[in-house]
């Protein structure tokens, strides 16, 4: 009579040759996930805009995902509302895992308590979602999970629901025949997944789940993530300053009747360019002169008025104290000649982002909106 060991080995051997069958699908399943993350982070992505992640991989556009819903390790409803207004780490794993499991939970926990000490830690809840939901039900999740850190969260539900929710993340798993004592193992696939704020897929992070491989890796995406809400606040400020300059009185001056302001544009920069210039043309359909002292724009650390000369085949520039436009008259802001000279801006601009700009005039502040462009707009 063979000894539980041996049947073990023989429910092994059956096992593997189960999953030698699958074997074809998991690989080009699992390449066709990785390679496609892969080009689609390079073809999207400069090495500017993204840290050197040696496992992390973003997507350049996150994936809604498909409505679900599950359990978590409190029995309470875990679904596309769940994971939004915070970032999320899923790692699908399951509490019968003699190794990877509590290897990786294990090292999620230590990474995680070395940069909370570092200040490095990205604003990341750990949740692992269960492969084996016959066994994982709430009530064995939930001491699993706080075993490792008491705010990591365990997800379970329904078989199918589990197998719907892993398959649009890219992530396999087959549960194995019992072996005569009733045990079980499950293969699964074992990268992370990244949800965004937004409940949506962003990224993922590939195996193998080395301590201090993933220890950089996390500490590198906290600092992009910090970097992008900084940029997305920053983006909120600006609509918000535009919105202001569009809705502002410009000191008693009425622009659709006696000064028009038109055209206004800002010339796109190579990368890494210190300065830009503003284009724009002014018609001053006022009965007196308009004296333009200056310009300011939130954007923007220092701003002035210059014309370019050129003399002999030499070019420079002339900074301008003030400039005038006499009643009836018209003045052109144009490449080669008079603009607006914008330095130190506060971030960076791209095609089609708006400007706001204010010019210091006798008649008060006139604002408008200047378009990031390659050329004159027509």
């Amino acid at each position: 009579m063979p000894t539980t060991s041996q049947s073990s080995f023989s429910a092994a051997k059956r096992q593997s040759g189960k999953l030698a069958a699958y074997l074809p699908i998991i690989i080009v399943a699992l390449l066709a996930l990785v390679f496609g993350l892969q080009v689609q982070h390079k073809n999207a992505n400069t090495p500017e805009e993204l840290p050197d992640f040696e496992r992390v991989i973003l997507l350049p556009t996150p994936r809604a995902l498909s409505a679900f819903s599950l359990l978590d390790e409190n029995g309470d409803e875990f679904n596309n509302e769940s994971v939004k207004d915070q970032w999320n780490l899923l790692f699908f794993g399951f509490t019968h895992c003699p190794d990877i499991c509590p290897t990786t939970m294990l090292a999620l926990k230590n990474v995680r308590q070395r940069l909370e000490a570092q200040g490095k830690w990205p604003d990341l809840r750990v949740v692992m979602v269960s492969v084996d939901p016959d066994r994982d039900a709430p009530e064995r999740l939930k001491p699993y999970v706080n075993y490792f850190h008491p705010e990591f969260k365990g997800v379970t539900g329904d078989e199918s629901a589990i197998t719907a929710f892993a398959k649009e993340l890219g992530i396999l798993f087959i549960k194995n025949e019992a072996d005569a004592d009733g045990y079980y193992d499950v293969d699964h696939g074992v990268s992370m997944i990244l949800i965004n704020p937004q409940g949506n897929y962003a990224g993922v992070i590939t195996a193998p789940h080395v301590e201090s491989t993933l220890e950089t890796d996390l500490a590198l995406l906290a600092e992009h993530l910090d970097i992008e809400a900084a940029i997305s606040d920053q983006e909120s400020n600006d609509q918000g300053l535009i919105q202001s300059h569009a809705d502002s009185e410009t000191g008693g001056v009425d622009l659709t009747s006696d000064i028009t302001i038109s055209n206004a544009w800002v010339r796109a920069a190579p990368p890494n360019s210190p300065s830009l210039s503003a284009y724009l043309v002014i018609e001053n359909g006022s009965a007196q002169t308009l004296t333009i002292h200056g310009a300011s724009s939130p954007l923007f650390g220092n701003i002035m008025i210059h014309a370019t000369v050129i003399e002999d085949g030499v070019a420079s520039m002339d900074h301008l104290d003030e400039l005038s436009v006499s009643a009836g008259d018209k003045l052109s802001f144009a490449p080669m000649g008079t603009h607006i000279m914008l330095m130190g801006a506060i971030r960076e601009l791209k095609l089609n982002d708006q400007i706001p700009i204010t010019l210091d005039t006798n008649v008060g502040d006139m604002s408008f909106i200047a378009i990031v462009s390659e050329q004159t707009p027509q």
